[in-house]
């Protein structure tokens, strides 16, 4: 039984991953509003029927599709607050390099108008973040932190948006520098700079 079920699930899998690479080969070729179910079921060579077994929607599918690059996204930049030697701007650079590097994603959130989507992702790997270094330093968490938190989100996805529009008119690096000098100041108000033995409380930023 537990090797039929997992035969099962390396089934879903797969099929989940066809559909995934479906749509984003179809978005090569179309925008996403012109896309329609069947065209992606075609594509991937499955049912109407199946597609919805996996996947409520088009909308669905294409979270689940770009929630692969929100992975990779979160995983490089908490790669860079867990080094021993934090650098501030070279962790603020990722977020632009990331994102100049995936450009095509980036304009299908803008796109695709799931702007709710964008903002709790960006919001959950923010406050983790924010968690982390609190951790490292050993140093509380204030009650500000959660309307900072929101801020630094939506500040930074408005910046993205109008880089992206201004097609990178500035350097990656250039746009760390101002995003280190407005988040090296707004952290020093999230956290309590009193050294304590406790550990760090994250429900009221992760929220």
């Amino acid at each position: 039984m537990k090797n039929d079920a997992s035969t099962a699930d390396k089934r879903a899998l797969k099929t989940r991953r066809r559909l995934q690479d479906a749509l984003t080969e179809l978005l090569e070729i179309k925008p996403y509003a012109a896309i329609k179910i069947m065209d992606i079921a075609d594509r991937a060579e499955v049912s109407r029927q199946t597609l919805y077994l996996h996947y409520y929607n088009k909308n669905d599918l294409l979270v689940a599709t770009l929630d692969r690059y929100f992975l990779q996204y979160r995983d490089l930049l908490i790669g860079e607050i867990d080094k021993d030697d934090l650098d501030h701007h070279m962790l603020c650079q990722q977020i632009f390099t990331f994102w100049e590097n995936n450009r095509r994603a980036l304009e299908l959130l803008f796109a695709a108008d799931i702007s709710e989507m964008l903002f709790t992702r960006h919001r959950a790997i923010i406050s983790e973040i924010i968690g982390r270094h609190c951790e490292a330093q050993n140093k509380t968490i204030s009650d500000k932190a959660a309307y900072i938190v929101d801020f630094v989100t939506a500040g930074s996805i408005e910046m993205l948006k109008r880089w992206l529009r201004d097609d990178e008119p500035i350097s990656s690096s250039a746009m760390a520098d101002i995003v280190s000098i407005v988040t090296l100041t707004l952290e020093q108000q999230a956290l309590d700079m009193t050294t304590t033995e406790n550990k760090p409380k994250l429900s009221s930023i992760s929220k």
